[in-house]
């Protein structure tokens, strides 16, 4: 199943572990980053959902050992 699947996964956790960082930089002021605190949370709540998010459609799609026309068809009702 992994040779067909094209997602990005570790794009995926690259990104959330930026959106991660950047919450923290926010949070210490760091560099003089100046971000609201709703903001640094909201960025600090999208990294850790999108580490969290992927790593559960990962297993997801390896426990089902999905083919082609499935991946697919999950792909096009996702919107990718």
């Amino acid at each position: 199943m992994g040779k067909y699947c094209t997602c990005p996964i570790y794009f995926n956790i690259f990104v959330g572990l930026f959106l991660i960082a950047l919450a923290i930089i926010g949070f210490i002021n760091l560099f003089d980053v100046l971000l609201p605190l709703w903001l640094s949370m909201i960025i600090l709540i999208l990294g850790l959902l999108m580490i969290i998010l992927n790593s559960i459609n990962n297993s997801y799609v390896n426990a089902n050992n999905l083919d082609i026309e499935q991946i697919n068809k999950m792909h096009a009702n996702e919107g990718y």
